[in-house]
Parts: C-alpha cells; structure tokens; sequence
C-alpha cells in the first residue's frame, strides 16, 4: 500500500526531469514523453471518439499542442491533468463541425440512470454504450459526469451555451438509460439460452 504514492512519485519526478530536456530541444525526451503517456491518453481519447481511429488522430494532435505548449507547463503540478486538457480540446476540435443527431427536446422526460444496473455491468460495458452516443452528447455526459468539469467551463470549451449544456447532458442521460436497459434485457436473454443449453446437454 505504501508503494503506490513512491510510484506516482518518482514518475512525476521523471516526467519533470523528460520535459526539462524537451525543452531544452530534445527529440529522444520527446520521444520517452510521448512513449510514457501515451496509454493513459489513448484511455481518455477513447472515451471522446467512436472509432479507435478517431482517437488516435485526437490524440496525436494533443500531442502535437502539449508539445507546441510545453514552456508553459508549471512543473510544481502533476502533468497528467494538464496533459488531459489538451486531448479534450482536440476532441472538441476534431468533432466540432460533425453533425449529432439528438432527441427533440419535447420527448425527453426526466430520466435517472439506474445505478444498480450501472454496478452490475463491467466498464469496458458501459464505456461501450458511452461511445455509442452522438459526439455532441457524449463529449457533455464525459466531461460533466466523469471528468468534473461545471457546464460553464464545458461551454467554453466546446464552443456552446451553457443551456446547450444542459440540454446535452439530459439528453445523454436520457440515451443511456435506455440503452442500458436494452443492454441488460440482451444480457439477461444471453444467460436464459446459455443456461437451457446447459440443461440440455446435462440430459444427454
């Protein structure tokens, strides 16, 4: 238990000593930051795009941007949420002029997702059906949901107004919940077959 903050430690404390070098114009410091974080943003990329190839470029182009911004990183903070600013805003970018396709707001009643159904599933599951969502309402339900961020600074960062925001969220949410339902209905018929088959070959 006491190894875990030595780690966190001691990888920040290399991560300052990388970017030092990369500002002082080193291709192999680049190449070591780029290497180091380069799963934990592919994790966060993943979450703002629907195809795994959309978020490669998403995160790509972060890289580009952290590595264009660098000077003005403050190395007494930790560089993983600065770092995660960066492929937030290319996601921002990269979707900005796509169409989503969303509810009318006159069909949305207010919603609740079920936590209960949201602990039994796995999250690689529920990331599944996050991804699935327009662009317009998943990029909200991460940001506000999972990420922390207030709809004001969501606003600002995608370029909407804050009622859009808002709007976008309900939306998301009510989305979700019924795909969450149609997942559990699949997985629950998935486990009557799986369980008459079961049967079936107890008897022969």
């Amino acid at each position: 238990m006491e190894l875990k903050p030595l780690y966190r430690q001691s990888k920040e404390q290399l991560t300052d000593k990388i970017i030092s070098e990369c500002l002082s114009g080193s291709n192999h410091a680049q190449r070591q930051l780029f290497e180091m974080y380069y799963s934990e943003g592919m994790n966060v990329a993943l979450r703002y795009s629907s195809r795994s190839e959309d978020a490669k470029e998403i995160l790509a182009n972060a890289f580009i941007r952290v590595f264009e911004k660098l000077e003005q990183f403050d190395l007494s903070k930790s560089f993983s949420p600065w770092f995660r600013k960066f492929i937030i805003h290319a996601s921002s970018d990269y979707y900005r002029y796509q169409k989503s396709i969303i509810l009318p707001l006159e069909q949305i009643t207010e919603v609740r997702i079920d936590d209960q159904i949201i602990d039994q599933m796995a999250y690689q599951d529920l990331l599944n059906l996050i991804q699935e969502l327009p662009y317009s309402l998943r990029t909200v339900f991460n940001l506000y949901c999972i990420e922390g961020y207030k709809h004001q600074e969501i606003a600002e960062i995608m370029h909407i107004s804050e009622g859009t925001s808002k709007s976008n969220l309900h939306r998301a949410k009510a989305r979700l919940q019924v795909m969450i339902i149609e997942f559990s209905k699949q997985r629950a018929i998935g486990s009557i077959r799986q369980e008459d088959k079961t049967k079936v070959n107890e008897r022969t």
